[in-house]
């Protein structure tokens, strides 16, 4: 279970916008999110509601926005959390998301988020340097989605991914990419080079130039071409073009599996 702690050097810096963003972003992702608001009091004990509360409250919030659980936890003695800690931390979510300020020192997170105005008098400015993100607050709808995407990027749910070019190599050389790739599948689909130079949207000359500098690399020929007459000419592809096609497709399909869902 991956944990996330949202911390604000004050009031009204955006903590709920972000967290709701955050429970949407997971969500859409397809993974479970436990909610928890903890607030200090100065005396009274500690009381635990399991259940989303009033329609302005945070919890509230958090339980339209998609959480699978949502728990407001008001405590006055440190030992009290550390008891509820001890009681509460289950993997019945992939991701719990805790909104306070004195989790920090008790719990163990995957991402420490601080919102600062960096007012004098901030809460904690110290978890401004411990903090995985800081963000400067308070946050709009537009700076709270943004930091909920690069948070759940983090934590793998796919707004990070792995970018670049793949091609296959010859002895150190790039041979064949998906220029190459694109033709030539077209070719094998319509049998002709003029057909294939329209649909791929590679002008003829080039796409002639293409096969030409990739035969003279591999010292053997991809396409056998026919001259017009009863059946109209054309070109098919050779078996070592179909086999390079092949083993293409298959290192393509790897390279987008590979790359998907980055964790930082």
């Amino acid at each position: 279970m991956k944990k996330i702690i949202v911390a604000a050097s004050g009031k009204r810096m955006g903590k709920t916008l972000l967290i709701t963003h955050l429970i949407e972003q997971f969500k859409k992702n397809r993974k479970s999110v436990a909610a928890i608001k903890v607030k200090r009091m100065n005396k009274g004990g500690i009381d635990i509601v399991r259940a989303p509360g009033r329609e302005d409250s945070d919890t509230y919030r958090y339980k339209q926005a998609g959480a699978r659980s949502v728990v407001y936890v008001k405590f006055s003695k440190e030992e009290e959390l550390t008891d509820f800690l001890d009681s509460e931390v289950s993997g019945l979510t992939n991701i719990t998301i805790w909104e306070s300020n004195s989790i920090c020192s008790l719990l163990t997170s995957n991402i420490l988020v601080y919102l600062t105005d960096r007012s004098e008098g901030a809460k904690n400015p110290e978890l401004e340097r411990m903090a995985d993100i800081v963000c400067d607050a308070p946050l709009s709808v537009e700076d709270a989605e943004r930091t909920a995407g690069t948070i759940a990027g983090l934590l793998g749910s796919g707004t990070f991914t792995l970018g670049g070019k793949y091609w296959i190599s010859k002895e150190d050389h790039p041979l064949f990419g998906e220029g190459i790739f694109n033709l030539l599948r077209t070719i094998e689909e319509t049998g002709s080079i003029h057909s294939a130079s329209q649909k791929t949207g590679i002008p003829y000359k080039r796409a002639w130039t293409l096969i030409d500098t990739t035969e003279q690399k591999l010292g053997a020929k991809l396409l056998i071409s026919t001259r017009g007459g009863v059946s109209g000419g054309g070109s098919t592809l050779t078996p070592l073009a179909c086999r390079l096609l092949d083993a293409f497709e298959i290192a393509a399909g790897l390279f987008r599996k590979f790359k998907h869902g980055l964790e930082i």
